[in-house]
């Protein structure tokens, strides 16, 4: 690992900003789970259904705070702005609407899949039960992946950064 100053202190503010992202989207969580009664049967009938509403519930709000905050004019999430930082493209072009697209997409993989997988195992009498494990150590791998990446180049990019072509800067 590089002990390059500036990808310290980037790597710090870049994991406490997605700290403070996550506690917001807790209040979400939070919310959600004021309807728990009403949204908790959308989860119990099938694997299908459940990684549905999964998606709708649970991944689709949490992608679009991060690609909708990171495509606006600001170019960061709430997190991220408070330990002033910003997504840029590396070769210094406009960062797009499809870049954040790409940049959260890549992020949330990861994610999605281990929710899929956890539906397969709950609905054991789906077609896929057989491959969930298999994908649960995936996305294990892919997470220790994301995590360790930022470490080891001397920006402290993401894997996320890489295929979107971007940077997480100070302001």
């Amino acid at each position: 690992m590089d002990d390059h100053p500036i990808k310290k202190f980037v790597l710090i503010r870049r994991f406490t900003a997605l700290l403070i992202d996550y506690l917001l989207l807790v209040i979400y969580a939070g919310v959600l789970y004021l309807f728990s009664p009403i949204v908790s049967p959308l989860f119990q009938r099938s694997a299908w259904e459940a990684e549905f509403f999964g998606l709708l519930l649970l991944v689709a709000p949490v992608f679009l705070y991060f690609f909708l905050f990171e495509a606006s004019y600001l170019n960061a999430t709430p997190g991220k702005l408070l330990f002033r930082l910003k997504v840029i493209k590396i070769d210094g072009s406009n960062f797009t609407y499809t870049d954040s697209f790409i940049r959260s997409l890549v992020k949330f993989i990861p994610w999605e899949l281990a929710h899929f997988a956890i539906w397969q195992l709950v609905y054991p009498n789906s077609n896929f039960s057989s491959t969930a494990e298999m994908l649960l150590i995936m996305t294990n791998v892919l997470a220790i992946l994301y995590i360790s990446v930022p470490f080891f180049n001397i920006k402290g990019r993401a894997l996320h950064d890489y295929v979107a072509h971007t940077l997480l800067v100070i302001q």
